[in-house]
């Protein structure tokens, strides 16, 4: 199979997602050494807008991103929730045909709540996405940490994840 690739041959489909990939490892690396290079502490809203802003720059979709001044995530969850908008975000688009994303870290209660929204619809009309969402969750904080729920309404496609980092302590 490698030397089918090499030789430019390859089964239908394995070359966009090799060039996603690529995209991505590039996208990550320039992002290492921005973080390598500044002094300044990224902020998970600029993780945010990194993440979902790679997926709209290639599908071409407009996106939102909104975080309430109290919400709060650990400096050392910031690349994995990045990672987490990333894939919602491509998903919307690869599976649902998506055209505008909109994300929320935002304050409910005392817990912080993020939130990927898109207005595309699986082919059979219901809400995909599910699927790995448990898996990705996983990512943030052990198994059972992050409640995790896909819905469909309105039009729109919706992912939450209920975080286990309480608000910053003004906002509670």
């Amino acid at each position: 199979p490698t030397a089918r690739l090499a030789s430019g041959a390859s089964p239908p489909g394995v070359t966009p997602l090799v060039a996603e990939a690529a995209q991505r490892a590039i996208a990550e690396s320039r992002r290492v050494v921005d973080a390598l290079r500044t002094d300044r502490p990224v902020s998970v809203e600029d993780v945010l807008r990194d993440a979902v802003g790679e997926v709209a720059v290639w599908a071409g979709t407009t996106v939102d991103v909104c975080v309430d001044r109290g919400a709060w995530v650990p400096a050392t969850a910031q690349p994995q929730l990045g990672e987490l908008v990333r894939r919602a975000a491509a998903t919307a688009v690869r599976s649902r045909a998506a055209s505008q994303i909109w994300v929320r870290l935002e304050v409910s209660g005392r817990r912080t709540v993020l939130t990927v929204e898109d207005d595309g619809t699986a082919s059979d009309g219901r809400a995909d996405g599910l699927l790995g969402v448990e898996e990705l969750s996983g990512w943030l904080a052990p198994p059972g940490a992050v409640a995790a729920t896909v819905g469909a309404a309105n039009g729109r496609t919706r992912l939450q994840f209920v975080l286990p980092w309480r608000p910053t302590r003004r906002e509670q």
